[in-house]
């Protein structure tokens, strides 16, 4: 069944032993290995339920692959890639020959609807990066379909950051309905020989005067935006992304109970305040071309929110001068910076995070000169699958030395090599910090870059993102601690039956930037 011996550290092996026949979630830093208990349980299985399938599902589809690679490495079995790549009409027979089923779980949910997929001959299935299994995302429907069936297969969630909340970890756990909780640290004495050191540094950057024009234009729009806001009887605490959902939801509430005409005014209001809001954003942490790219956008718009910002003296000067600027080919001071730390790590495996895919272009662009860049997005941001696993073994095998990507390459990518890992922007999310860095320090030591514009929401959303990881380190030593008790979950089986048009996709939520 092994192609070559799988030799488990002796933390893996303790975790293994414990969690045989448990649904259970497992919690190790990243770069430690979790794919290896995944494909150690698999090869049990395998043994005890030869008739039976395995599953195991990730959120990307670069992170399928890799799977797929490390499984076809070791295992000798049928093992399948499913993608929403696949048609349809052809992977009914590719699941009825495999042993075992590697794919992203939004094709799952859709095979489980149709049923193309036999939800009773499983035996295993693994949510990799199980911190997804909350709200409307396919993890949940997957989990709950499994448990109106007969034979449940055996759950094994894992992920390096479930959380940063108590709440948000319950939530997991009754999705995928853990009774066991492996949880290991880099303090624990077992991992220490196999955590390697990260260094951090933080490049604080002065905005100029230019941005800060614009800046001062695009707030004082905003500004008068809040006062009409307030004359009609709604505020925001301050302008942070949460309060402005909660002012979206509570003003749609009262529209749909309502329909007073007040209320529709100060919707209207808020979309333009939230827009201001986004243009402030990406001017302190992305720059010029992504701000003008949003005003392209905007004015594209028929909304009367678009229209009245677009005759607001403020905002038409703050579109104005970024239109200036970019003729004069005036970047956000973080592209030199970055260009200069290239130059200085010619002979080093660099990635380089963005949230944007036009950052990531302007980028490219603009180190193409220095070295010889690879780009990593997404597919709905215009990349295939075939050039994103190409993408990826460029850098892998060295004949790029710098990546630069969207947040598809966040999550799981193991690539040996890696000594810098450079966050153009920070992002509020701990998740998301957790697993840019583990993009690093996997197998030898490594180090982080952080780019800070000072006065900006990168130093709040840098802050706000060391909270929620000390919350999280703090809520994960209390669960250590924490006995499971069987959660008390009984499915409607009707509720699962015609899904066929309504799929648990996760919503979008309600703010609009664009």
């Amino acid at each position: 069944m092994l192609k070559k011996p799988l030799q488990l550290r002796a933390y893996q092996q303790n975790i293994l032993t414990n969690i045989l026949n448990k649904n259970s979630l497992v919690i190790l830093p990243t770069g430690t290995g979790k794919t290896f208990l995944a494909l150690a349980l698999a090869v049990e299985k395998l043994k005890t339920h030869p008739n039976q399938k395995i599953l195991i599902m990730a959120p990307s589809k670069p992170l399928v692959h890799q799977h797929f690679l490390t499984f076809v490495e070791f295992l000798d079995a049928e093992i399948v890639e499913i993608t929403g790549q696949v048609p349809a009409f052809n992977r009914e027979k590719i699941y009825a020959q495999a042993d075992i089923i590697i794919a992203t779980p939004q094709t799952i949910e859709n095979d489980l609807i149709t049923g193309r997929l036999d939800s009773n001959n499983l035996s295993f299935v693994v949510f990799d990066e199980a911190h997804h299994a909350v709200s409307n995302y396919s993890y949940v429907f997957i989990s709950k379909f499994f448990q109106t069936k007969d034979s449940k297969p055996q759950h094994l969630g894992l992920t390096a950051s479930p959380g940063s909340n108590q709440e948000k970890i319950d939530e997991i756990i009754n999705n995928l309905f853990i009774k066991h909780i492996e949880i290991r640290s880099e303090e624990d004495k077992d991992m220490s020989l196999y955590i390697m050191k990260k260094q951090i540094e933080w490049r604080k950057i002065n905005l100029p005067e230019q941005f800060l024009s614009i800046k001062k234009a695009l707030t004082v729009a905003s500004k008068t935006l809040q006062k009409q806001l307030y004359n009609l009887g709604f505020s925001v605490e301050n302008n942070s992304k949460r309060d402005l959902i909660l002012l979206q939801n509570k003003l749609h509430n009262l529209v749909a109970n309502s329909g007073e005409k007040t209320v529709f005014r100060a919707l209207s209001l808020l979309a333009g305040l939230i827009k201001v809001e986004y243009a402030i954003e990406l001017l302190e942490t992305q720059g010029i071309s992504a701000l003008l790219g949003f005003f392209e956008k905007l004015k594209k718009q028929k909304s009367k929110a678009a229209k009245s910002l677009l005759s607001d003296e403020n905002f038409k000067f703050a579109c104005e001068k970024a239109q200036y600027l970019s003729t004069e080919k005036l970047e956000h001071p973080k592209i030199p910076e970055l260009v200069k730390i290239i130059e200085e790590n010619k002979n080093k495996q660099i990635i380089i995070f963005s949230q944007y895919r036009s950052t990531v272009d302007v980028i490219i662009n603009s180190i193409c000169a220095v070295c010889v860049p690879v780009k990593l997005i997404g597919q709905k941001e215009g990349m295939t699958q075939k050039q994103q696993q190409a993408a990826v073994e460029r850098f892998r095998q060295g004949k790029s030395n710098v990546l630069v990507c969207t947040s598809v390459g966040e999550e799981g990518l193991d690539i040996l090599g890696v000594d810098i890992a450079i966050f153009f922007e920070a992002v509020p999310s701990e998740i998301r910090a957790i697993q840019r860095a583990g993009r690093v320090a996997r197998h030898k030591v490594g180090k982080i870059i952080i780019f800070l514009a000072k006065g900006t929401r990168d130093e709040v959303y840098f802050w706000s993102a060391q909270w929620k990881k000390k919350q999280m380190k703090k809520t994960i030593d209390i669960l250590k601690n924490n006995n499971f008790a069987d959660k008390s979950w009984q499915p409607d089986k009707n509720s699962f039956a015609d899904k066929s048009s309504s799929s648990s996709k996760s919503h979008k939520n309600l703010l609009d930037f664009e």
